[in-house]
Parts: structure tokens; sequence; C-alpha cells
């Protein structure tokens, strides 16, 4: 095979397009890793903040039913029970369990976070959560988006590398045929 001088460059062609699609192919499959990635890490996400949504959940169900057992208003407009709600948030909280995604995510390690006292706020602090999932469901559907157009561009790559091989194909097979 013949070389330019200095270079560690082919001249064959055949050999270069080999190169070119290999690196090509590389590209497109880090691409696509790197597309899957970043779904699966906004998937991990969303389903850390759903647990805590359904956390928070569980808990207004355990003070709702803890207000009726004792007779108290859930819309108290007398300081006895504004009181007695507050004491039953405080009462029925508990930690949460927060590894490193949570964590990075700022969900406390608490239901509720402190500071929340009363339906209102817990409400407030539901909805809060509820948003951000939001916001992350339209962060996944543009990684589904990046990931179907990594996809696609890494098909196209195969399809051209399959005509190409056949273009060479039928280039030897002539060249063959032309010599004998």
């Amino acid at each position: 095979m013949a070389k330019q001088a200095n270079q560690s460059i082919p001249v064959d062609i055949t050999t270069l397009a080999q190169q070119v699609l290999r690196e090509s192919h590389r590209q497109a499959t880090e691409d696509l890793n790197s597309a899957v990635e970043a779904l699966r890490a906004s998937n991990e996400s969303r389903k850390a903040v759903r647990a805590y949504v359904a956390a928070l959940r569980k808990f207004r169900v355990r003070v709702i039913a803890a207000a009726r057992a004792k007779g108290l208003g859930l819309c108290p407009d007398d300081d006895k029970s504004l009181r007695g709600i507050a004491a039953l948030f405080q009462q029925h909280a508990q930690t949460y369990t927060v590894g490193d995604l949570e964590y990075a995510l700022c969900i406390p390690p608490r239901v509720p976070a402190k500071g929340v006292q009363d339906f209102a706020q817990l409400d407030t602090e539901i909805a809060k959560w509820n948003d951000d999932l939001s916001f992350m469901a339209d962060d996944a559907q543009l990684s589904s988006m990046r990931l179907q157009l990594a996809m696609e561009r890494r098909q196209q790559l195969i399809l051209t590398l399959s005509g190409l091989m056949k273009t060479i194909s039928s280039t030897m097979a002539s060249i063959t045929s032309n010599l004998k």
C-alpha cells in the first residue's frame, strides 16, 4: 500500500473509507450511549421525586385520619385547632431516606420538610414537587428525542456502509470481469 511521504494516512481509497466509517461508527455509538445515559438519569430522577411525592401524600392521609380521630377540623379557624393540627404534623413527621440522587435533587430528609405545619403548606409542597416532575417530564421527552436522533444517525451510517460495501464489491467484480 502506498503512503504519502512523512504521513501515516493511506492513499488507498478503500482503506481511507474504512477508517472514516469506523470513526463515524465510533462517534455514533458514543452519541447513542450518551443519549441512553441521559434518558436513564432522567428516569431515575423522576422516580425519586415521584417516591417523595407519594410519601408526602401518605403523610397527608395519616394526618387527616389522626385529625378526624381527635375531632379536629381540617380547616381550623381557632388557635386550639391550629395548634392541634401543627402537633399532628410534628407527631406524624418522619425521616426520609436520602441517597446521593435525592440529595442532588434537594429532596429533604424529612416528610414533610421542616417548616410545613398545616395542610395549606403541605399542599404547596406537593404542588412544588409536582411542578418539578412536569419539568422533568419535558426534559425526559427531549432526552428521548435525542436518543431517537442518535439511533437514526447510527442506522443511516449502517445503510451508508452497506451501500459502500456493495459498490466496492460490484466495482471489484467489474474489474475482475474486464481483466478476463
